[in-house]
C-alpha cells in the first residue's frame, strides 16, 4: 500500500483512532482525522503503565466509561489494485465535561491510499452518517514503519477487547443478498426445528424444502447465502482475534446490519445439514467451496475456550484452529496466535519482533510451545505440503495447512474430542502410572489454586515442568535436543497413498484398491499372513486403530475392544466390486454393514501417507516422505513414534514425521526399555 500521510511518532502504549467526516456529499472525496491516545492496558512494564494511567486519566476514562469509547473494524484488505484516496489530518483530543472532542490543529489534509474494499466501507459509513471513533489498522498504523508495527501488533488484542463494538465488513450486497440477511432469523428457526438425523433436505425433491417452509433449493436466496459465506473474511487468521475478543460484534454487508450472534446461530443451525447429503455450500454461484460454516464454528470454539480459560485460549487448541486460516505475511500466524493467548502467557514467551526472519519467529514460538504445552505435541503437527526452506525439520510451518490429519492430536476434523475419549489417546512415550509417568509441575499446588481462581479445570497446565518432554532447543541455534529409544529401521515402502479429495469417484476408488492391494502384499510378507487371514495389526494399522461408529463410540481403541475385521473385509470387497464393474457403485447398496465407517477412517488416516515395513517385522503408516533407511524412534512423553533420518556426513538427524505402528502406541517401548531390550539415546535434530 502506498502511504503518503506523515504520521507522528507513537510512544510505547499509544495508539491512534480514526473519525470519518460525515458531511461530505455523495461522490465527494472521503476525509477524516486521527487522534492519539494512551491505552491503559498496554504491554508496557507495570510501573510505566501505572504512571501513564495516572498522567492520562482522561484516556482511561474514555476507554472504560460505559456508553463511551470507540469501535474497531474487522475486514479484508483486498487487492491493492484500484486503490482509492482518503484525505487525512491529525487532530488534538479535548475533553468537554465527560465527552471527548477533537480540535483541528490547522494541519493541511494529506492524501493516503486505501484499498477499494476499505473505500467502499467508508462510503457506506458516510451514507449512514457514522461519526464514532473507530480503529482501522490500515489507517491507524503507519504501515511503512516496522518499529511501529512491532509495537502496535501486540496491542491489537487490547484494542479489540476494549472496543465497545467490532464492525465486520463483508462488502457490498445486491438486493437478493440484503433480502436473505433480513430473513436469516426466520430461516434459523426453521432449521432449528428440523432433526437432521431423521429428516433429509434433498435438493432433487422440492417438497422436502417447501414442506418445512423453506425456499426451494434453486431459489436465489441460497446462492446469495452461499456467496456470503464464501467471503474471504471467513478464511483470514486475524478475524479469529477480532471477533473472539470483543463482547459485541455487528456484521455490515451493504446497507444491511445484523448482530454476529444472528449469523453464528444460523451457521450452527444449518451446519449439520450438509453432513446429511445436502449442502448450501455448493449453491455458491461461483462454484467455490466455502468456509463460512466452519469459520463460525471455530469462532464459537474460541469464544467458549477464552471464557473458560481466564480469557486466554489454551495452547493445545490454538494449533488446531489457526492452521486452517490464511495470512498474507507468514510471520503474522504467530502474532495472530499470540493475540488469542492469555496475556501472562505472551509475557512469558518473551519478545517477538515483526522485523525478525520467519525461522526466528517460528522457532521462538515453537520453543515456548514445547516448554509449556504437554497436551498437544508440536512434533505431530509438522507435515505440510510446502515449507519455508529456512525452517528446521522439526518446526512446523505454521502458515501452511497441515498435509495430514495429526495422529497425535485430540482434534477430529473441526471439533475437540471430549475428555472421556481423550483418556485413550496414543501415549507411545509415557505411562499413566509408574515409571515413565508424565512429570508433574514443580509448583503443583500453586497451579491448582491459580486454575481455580481463573475458573479453569484443575488439570489444565499442571504438567508444565519447564521441559515436559525432555526436549529443548539448543541455545543459540535452531536445533532440537531430544531423548528416547531407537526401535527399528524402515526397509520397504509402498508409495502413493491415494488421498483423494473425492474418495468415492471411480478413479479414486480404483487407485485406492490398487494401493491397498500393494500394502496387503507387503504386510503378508512381513507378518507371514495368508490370503485367507487378515491379521489385526494390518487392518488396525490401515485406520490407525480409530473406529468411531463401530459398536462403541471409540476414537482410540486402546484395548482392541472393537472387533472390525469383518467390516474391513467388507470395505475390501466393495473396492474389488468397483474395479470389476469398471464404475463407482452406490455405497449403501453394495457395501456391507460397517464398511462405510472403515472407508471414512481409511481415507482420513492414509491421506498423504506411506505404508512401510521395518527390519524387525513391523508395519506402519508414515509421512509422505518416508523412505528406506529411516529410523523408527519413540521419544519421551510424546504421543506417537516418529521417523528420524541420517544424512551422510552429518551427526544430526532430520525429522521425518509421526507414525502409527501397531503395538507401539501405548508405552510398549518403555516396557522394552525396562527389560533391557532397548537403551535410552539422545539425538540432535536439525
Amino acid at each position: 500500500m502506498s502511504l503518503l500521510f506523515p504520521y507522528d511518532h507513537l510512544e510505547d502504549g499509544q495508539y491512534r483512532l480514526f473519525k470519518l467526516d460525515v458531511e461530505g456529499q455523495p461522490g465527494s472525496p472521503l476525509s477524516g482525522q486521527l487522534i492519539t491516545l494512551y491505552h491503559p492496558r498496554s504491554y508496557a512494564p507495570s510501573w510505566k503503565r501505572m504512571a501513564k494511567n495516572y498522567w492520562n486519566w482522561n484516556d482511561m476514562r474514555f476507554l472504560e466509561r460505559s456508553g463511551s469509547g470507540y469501535d474497531a473494524l474487522s475486514y479484508v484488505w483486498g487487492s491493492t489494485q484500484g486503490q482509492q484516496s482518503l484525505l487525512l489530518r491529525m487532530s488534538e483530543r479535548v475533553w468537554q465535561g465527560k465527552t471527548l472532542k477533537t480540535k483541528d490543529l490547522g494541519h493541511i489534509q494529506v492524501p493516503m491510499s486505501i484499498t477499494a474494499n476499505l473505500h467502499e466501507l467508508l462510503i457506506e459509513l458516510r451514507r449512514r452518517r457514522y461519526d464514532d471513533f473507530v480503529w482501522i489498522d490500515a489507517i491507524c498504523i503507519n504501515q511503512r514503519d516496522a518499529a511501529e508495527k512491532s509495537m502496535q501488533i501486540p496491542l491489537m488484542r487490547n484494542i479489540y477487547e476494549e472496543s465497545k463494538m467490532v464492525l465486520v465488513w463483508l462488502g457490498p450486497a445486491d438486493e437478493v443478498t440484503q433480502g436473505a440477511l433480513k430473513i436469516l432469523p426466520n430461516l434459523t428457526k426453521i432449521f432449528e426445528g428440523i432433526d437432521a438425523r431423521t429428516y433429509m433436505l434433498d435438493p432433487s425433491h422440492l417438497d422436502t424444502f417447501t414442506a418445512k417452509g423453506l425456499p426451494p433449493p434453486d431459489h436465489a436466496v441460497w446462492r446469495a447465502i452461499g456467496n456470503l459465506m464464501a467471503h474471504p473474511w471467513f478464511t483470514r487468521l486475524w478475524t479469529l482475534q477480532e471477533v473472539a475478543l470483543p463482547q459485541k460484534v455487528q456484521v455490515v454487508c451493504g446497507k444491511e446490519t445484523l448482530d454476529w450472534d444472528t449469523l453464528a446461530q444460523f451457521a450452527r443451525a444449518t451446519r449439520v445439514h450438509p453432513n446429511r447429503g445436502w449442502s448450501i455450500r455448493r449453491q455458491s454461484a461461483a462454484g467455490n467451496t466455502t468456509t463460512g460454516w466452519d469459520s463460525c464454528a471455530m469462532i464459537d470454539i474460541c469464544r467458549e475456550l477464552r471464557a473458560a480459560n481466564a480469557w486466554g485460549m489454551p495452547l493445545d487448541s490454538l494449533l488446531g484452529i489457526t492452521r486452517r486460516r490464511q495470512v498474507s505475511v507468514p510471520t503474522d500466524m504467530v502474532f495472530g496466535i499470540m493475540g488469542l493467548m492469555a496475556a501472562n502467557a505472551v509475557d512469558q514467551m518473551g519478545p517477538v519482533d515483526v522485523t525478525w526472519s520467519l525461522p526466528r519467529v517460528y522457532v521462538q514460538f515453537a520453543q515456548y510451545y514445547i516448554h509449556q504445552e504437554p497436551q498437544e505435541c508440536i512434533l505431530n503437527h509438522v507435515a505440510s505440503a510446502r515449507r519455508d526452506p529456512g525452517l528446521p525439520s522439526w518446526c512446523p510451518d505454521f502458515s501452511q495447512p497441515e498435509e495430514t490429519a495429526a495422529l497425535g492430536s485430540a482434534w477430529y476434523y473441526d471439533f475437540w474430542i471430549g475428555p472421556a475419549q481423550a483418556t485413550h489417546r496414543f501415549r507411545a512415550g509415557w505411562r499413566r502410572e509408574g515409571p515413565g509417568q508424565l512429570p508433574l509441575r514443580k509448583h503443583y499446588m500453586l497451579h491448582i489454586v491459580s486454575n481455580t481462581l481463573h475458573r479453569r479445570t484443575l488439570t489444565q497446565g499442571i504438567y508444565d515442568a519447564g521441559d515436559p518432554r525432555l526436549m529443548s532447543v539448543v541455545p543459540d541455534s535452531y536445533r532440537l535436543r531430544v531423548r528416547g529409544m531407537a526401535l527399528d529401521t524402515v526397509v520397504a515402502v509402498v508409495d502413493g497413498a491415494p488421498g483423494s479429495e473425492s474418495p468415492f469417484t471411480f478413479a479414486a476408488l480404483s487407485q485406492t484398491a490398487a494401493w491397498e492391494n500393494r500394502c496387503w502384499r507387503l504386510a503378508q510378507r512381513v507378518l507371514g499372513a495368508t490370503d485367507d487371514a487378515l491379521p489385526a495389526p494390518y487392518y488396525r494399522t490401515m485406520v490407525a486403530n480409530q473406529v468411531p461408529g463401530l459398536g462403541l463410540a471409540t476414537f482410540w481403541d486402546e484395548h482392541d475392544a472393537v472387533p472390525f475385521a469383518d467390516a474391513y473385509r467388507g470395505w475390501r470387497n466393495y473396492l474389488a466390486a468397483v474395479v470389476a464393474a469398471g464404475e463407482a457403485l452406490s455405497a449403501p447398496a453394495h457395501m456391507e454393514a460397517g464398511a462405510l465407517h472403515i472407508a471414512v477412517q481409511m481415507v482420513r488416516w492414509t491421506k498423504h501417507r506411506r505404508f512401510f515395513a521395518t527390519r524387525g517385522g513391523r508395519i506402519g503408516l508414515g509421512p509422505s516422505s518416508t523412505q528406506e533407511g529411516d529410523e523408527l524412534c519413540v521419544l519421551w512423553y510424546c504421543p506417537t513414534p516418529y521417523l528420524l533420518r541420517s544424512n551422510a556426513g552429518m551427526s544430526e538427524k532430520e525429522f521425518v514425521g509421526e507414525t502409527y505402528v501397531h503395538g507401539l502406541m501405548y508405552g510398549q517401548a518403555l516396557d522394552m526399555l525396562e527389560r533391557g531390550e532397548l537403551t535410552e539415546q539422545e539425538w540432535i535434530i536439525q
